[in-house]
């Protein structure tokens, strides 16, 4: 009986060594597959802050962009507001223009005109010396 229990004994000492076995099999296959896991988690970890320093640059882009609108639509304001002022003083300068256009008519009437009383003053002239001669003349005979 004693042989039988030691069989039984050496069977049962032979299991837990096989069993033994298996779990550091398996606690290797373990800190395997756990190393995987910590290198693919680094792996991941780097992907992560790259993609984070690339959100950080995108939103300074951004923000950088959206300044730059703002400054041009700010341009854009000022120079439309230009562009109604100019078209005003265009606008004024036309009906300036056109005033002195019509003074510089008026004048050139005025012009023409005293021009006209000018040569009938001269013709006048003229026929008044004309007439004096022609009494002087005549006084002469008398």
């Amino acid at each position: 009986e004693v042989r039988g229990s030691m069989g039984s004994h050496a069977r049962q000492v032979e299991d837990a060594n096989r069993e033994a076995e298996r779990k550091r099999a398996d606690l290797e296959l373990s800190v395997g597959e756990r190393e995987k896991l910590k290198e693919e988690l680094a792996a991941k970890g780097k992907v992560i802050e790259a993609e984070r320093k690339a959100n950080v640059e995108l939103r300074e882009v951004r923000a950088k962009v959206e300044s730059d609108l703002a400054a041009v639509q700010d341009q854009r304001i000022s120079l439309a507001k230009d562009l109604r002022a100019s078209e005003d003083e265009v606008s004024r300068l036309k009906r300036e223009m056109l005033g002195l256009k019509e003074e510089s008519e008026a004048a050139q009437i005025h012009l023409e005109k005293m021009k006209q009383e000018v040569s009938a003053a001269n013709s006048s002239v003229q026929q008044g010396a004309k007439d004096r001669a022609i009494l002087a003349s005549v006084s002469e005979f008398a």
